[in-house]
């Protein structure tokens, strides 16, 4: 593997024994993660703990990835300025989190001798470990210690990191690229690749709803890198980014493609194989495919049967069984069976989500289940009450920015119009059935998202169609065929041009 900054810049502070095994190592690596495992390898056969076992430790929380911190497991309790680390894969409830780090990051901060290694800490606090004004002082500390050490500059990327995603929290989305983008000149200074990736995809996350694409272009850039390198878990990462950003452009071929992508590089846990659930039933449902969507949940969760009222309750995880409610999980799955048609049960499982949300408070459940809810007036005929509960998600996913949502409830909003628009009072024009087709076709063309144009323009031509204006309709969709040729659009492509087949044998008849 060839020497990047990322491992080179703790040469001066590591010992020449290390040292040596630190290069002997990289020239028998074949890429990051096959260099931080031979290290794990190495550190687990030695019984003293040493700059070597700091140094590996320090690297396998770079690469992020859980299958080489539990080899490493075994070694954090043995010693207390390593255990802060472990926290990496802690399962529990927040407030045992909090507890147990805390006194773990004091003890750690009150025995460290080596600053290099105080400077990791300190930035570990800053990352996640403390509430809000804790981890400022924490930042605060470690910046005053690169300061009065200039030789540490070289590991400052990560300070700025975490500027930048403080601003970000406090909407700040100007002073938060600012932070990003010094910190991925730092590191590209410092050669530090992994960190200049991680500082670009920071950019991309603050670039996402203002300029997609441009999010787009800077997550290709870094997943390439990290697939380059051999980091294959932060390229799995970066995957799985890039599956939503193509989902919110309604390329849906290629959002699959990425999320699969992501559990080829790297074996999916428990948490992303659920999170897979839930996204591919939201994507396969928002292109009319409920049975797909229920067929992949499935699949990701390794169930024979998969139903609103078995998931009401699921462990938590492999490693507590306990089960505690699911309601994403089960708000999922509920909107795919409503839209199979399968509405056994479904009125008392909404009944407990709703109380589950409102207990929890999140703004992104209570959207959604009103979404969700809204579907499922609408499946039992109560149209102004689906409607009114869709619409009120609909500006809560506004006033959150979240695309993703905004583009899913536009585009159910617009189905029930098309099929109900009889008794919403159309104003009869051949160009829109009415408001909801209205908004979708204006969000889809600002944005230029492609694969939401071409769901409007089906919409549209299926409402031209009931009205009898066939030959608008052949317009409308061979229009969408001009979009765009991105591999990303195959689904809506195929149906698109199925449907111009159908409807010009209708009109030559």
């Amino acid at each position: 593997m060839k020497p990047i900054g990322t491992i080179t810049n703790f040469y001066p502070f590591l010992s020449e024994d290390t040292r040596k095994i630190v290069e002997s190592t990289l020239r028998k690596a074949e890429g990051y993660d096959d260099f931080v495992s031979i290290m794990v390898d190495i550190v687990l056969t030695q019984d003293e703990i040493t700059d070597l076992t700091h140094f590996t430790v320090i690297q396998a929380w770079t690469t992020a990835n859980p299958t080489l911190f539990n080899k490493l497991r075994p070694r954090f309790s043995e010693h207390v300025v390593l255990e802060p680390w472990s926290f990496f894969l802690f399962e529990g409830t927040q407030e045992e989190y909090r507890k147990i780090v805390s006194s773990s990051i004091d003890n750690a901060l009150e025995n460290v001798t080596e600053n290099w290694i105080r400077l990791h800490l300190l930035m570990i606090a800053a990352h996640r470990y403390y509430p809000k004004i804790k981890r400022h002082s924490f930042l605060e500390k470690a910046k005053e210690l690169v300061e009065s050490q200039p030789e540490l500059k070289c590991f400052s990327t990560e300070l700025y990191i975490r500027s930048g995603w403080f601003a970000r929290v406090d909407a700040d989305i100007k002073g938060a690229m600012n932070q990003f983008e010094q910190a991925m000149e730092i590191a590209e200074s410092h050669d530090d690749v992994i960190r200049k990736n991680d500082a670009q995809t920071a950019l991309a996350t603050c670039l996402k709803e203002a300029d997609v694409f441009h999010a787009l272009s800077l997550m290709e850039g870094t997943f390439q890198s990290f697939r380059s390198l051999g980091a294959d878990y932060l390229a799995s990462v970066e995957a799985f980014n890039m599956g939503l950003l193509h989902t919110i452009i309604g390329e849906y071929d290629l959002a699959v493609e990425f999320y699969l992508e992501a559990n080829r590089m790297a074996e999916p846990s428990w948490v992303n194989r659920r999170a897979n659930a839930i996204i591919f039933c939201r994507i396969y449902c928002d292109i009319d495919l409920p049975k797909e969507a229920l067929e992949w949940a499935k699949q990701f969760m390794g169930w024979d049967e998969l139903t609103p009222m078995i998931i009401k309750r699921l462990p938590k995880s492999r490693l507590d069984p306990d089960p505690s409610p699911d309601p994403l999980l089960a708000m999922a799955v509920t909107r795919t069976v409503i839209q199979l048609g399968q509405l056994d049960g479904v009125p008392q499982l909404l009944s407990e989500i709703s109380a589950l949300v409102l207990e929890k408070g999140v703004e992104s459940d209570l959207l959604e289940y009103n979404f969700v809810s809204g579907l499922f007036e609408l499946s039992i005929g109560n149209l102004d009450a689906g409607l009114q509960s869709m619409s009120d998600a609909l500006m809560e996913a506004e006033r959150l920015q979240y695309q993703v949502y905004i583009n899913s409830i536009l585009l159910a909003l617009t189905k029930a119009e098309v099929k109900h628009f009889k008794k919403l009072d159309s104003s009869g024009s051949t160009d829109s059935s009415g408001q909801w087709m209205t908004r979708l076709g204006i969000h889809a063309r600002e944005n230029n998202f492609p694969g939401i144009r071409m769901q409007h323009a089906l919409l549209k031509a299926e409402y031209q169609e009931e009205i009898g204006e066939s030959e608008a309709a052949i317009l409308t969709l061979q229009d969408a065929l001009t979009f765009t040729d991105s591999p990303g659009v195959k689904t809506l492509r195929e149906r698109i041009l199925k449907r111009l087949e159908e409807l010009e044998t209708s009109v030559n008849a």
